[in-house]
């Protein structure tokens, strides 16, 4: 009696086009709808091209070389996505900086390693499934479980593979690569994939006397258990600062609010946290550190501050911000229509008329310091 192996293209088009094929196909366009209709909708520059694109060409102003952004990548980004912990800054990196010979040798090592891992255990996935694909048993229901695991392993493989072949040219892994590192989440995800090739399923000690082979397994796994355990130990280690952290910038809101300062200008990192941790009761406009409006994911927060008729601006003390934002009220004479006050190692500035200062202000409400003010070119 003849069977049809598993992989016969008549088989898998009878496959695409029963229910189950359907269910397939209608599960994608559900998941895409939503992707479909906000580019129907929304005007081109908030299209998903165009954001594609913004991340691409994306920069801070400075130029970069294809060479600066496999740097980024393979130094930094790369350690950052597969849980390296205590990674060094660009600057102390090769073509990004200074080097620091530690820093250089421990984050290639681990990059380098990533990548040796990553391309073992795609040459395996191919090899086992060719291997299946000539087996006579193929059709046999232990051999397309085989099958359906390897080709999950390379469509796991090959995504990181992409991910990271579309990252690295993009302005943001030169410019940003340990906060652009967030783009490359799905290589820790492939974490168990590319161990799984190490893993001593058929211990086999021809090749190697001794049992070296096995020792050799070993040894890695405990080299790589012993690095995320690293990080597991510092990330617990951070609890502390980071429940302070979210106590300071809870009493930041609470402050503006009895301020009644809740439409407000400031960088992009404090808008995001504070619209987040007040349930949006702050509304916050990202501006840049030259005090252009810079990027608001969500037009609608800055729109409403943008209407508001005296918006309060809130800038981490003695940044970028900061400074710019003294250098341009003194400058235009400005300066003296804000109510200064430092709270929570925030410089807040508060408009003298409206219904910002119409309330009771803390008894710390002082002046802009002439030291701030000296320092402004700083």
């Amino acid at each position: 009696m003849y069977v049809r192996p598993a992989n016969h293209p008549a088989l898998s088009q009878k496959q695409l086009r029963s229910s189950a094929g359907l269910w397939l196909l209608a599960g994608f366009v559900i998941g895409i709808a939503p992707v479909i209709i906000h580019n129907l909708v929304a005007p081109f520059d908030q299209s998903t091209f165009a954001n594609m694109a913004g991340f691409v060409n994306a920069s801070d102003g400075k130029s970069y070389t294809l060479l600066h952004k496999l740097a980024g990548t393979f130094f930094i980004s790369i350690p950052v996505a597969t849980g390296y912990p205590n990674v060094c800054p660009a600057n102390a990196l090769p073509i990004l900086g200074t080097m620091d010979a530690a820093c250089t040798v421990l984050q290639s090592c681990w990059s380098l390693g990533y990548l040796l891992l990553w391309t073992l255990a795609c040459w395996k996935a191919v090899h086992k499934i060719l291997q299946e694909r000539k087996n006579p048993d193929s059709a046999s229901r232990e051999s397309r479980q085989w099958q359906i695991l390897e080709y999950s392993r390379l469509m796991i493989l090959l995504s990181c593979g992409l991910t990271i072949l579309i990252y690295a040219p993009s302005m943001s892994a030169a410019s940003a690569p340990m906060l652009a590192a967030r783009y490359l989440v799905c290589l820790l995800l492939s974490i168990p994939v590319i161990l799984w090739p190490l893993w001593p399923h058929k211990l086999q000690f021809r090749t190697i006397p001794g049992g070296m082979l096995f020792l050799s397994r070993i040894c890695l796994f405990l080299l790589i258990f012993c690095m995320f355990l690293s990080g597991i130990v510092e990330a617990f280690a951070d609890i502390t600062t980071a429940q302070q952290f979210s106590v300071h910038q809870a009493n930041l809101i609470q402050r503006l609010q009895t301020l009644k300062a809740t439409h407000i200008y400031s960088e992009y990192w404090t808008c995001n946290r504070l619209i987040f941790q007040s349930n949006e009761k702050i509304m916050c406009s990202v501006l840049n550190e030259d005090l252009t409006p810079g990027m608001n994911r969500y037009p609608p927060y800055h729109l409403a501050v943008k209407k508001a008729s005296r918006p309060a601006y809130v800038f981490p003390y003695r940044s970028k911000h900061d400074l710019n934002f003294i250098k341009q009220q003194t400058q235009t004479n400005q300066l003296q229509k804000y109510r200064y006050i430092k709270y929570e190692n925030y410089s807040l500035y508060i408009p003298r008329t409206g219904s910002a200062c119409r309330c009771d202000l803390p008894t710390h409400e002082q002046a802009v310091p002439a030291a701030l003010v000296a320092n402004r070119f700083r």
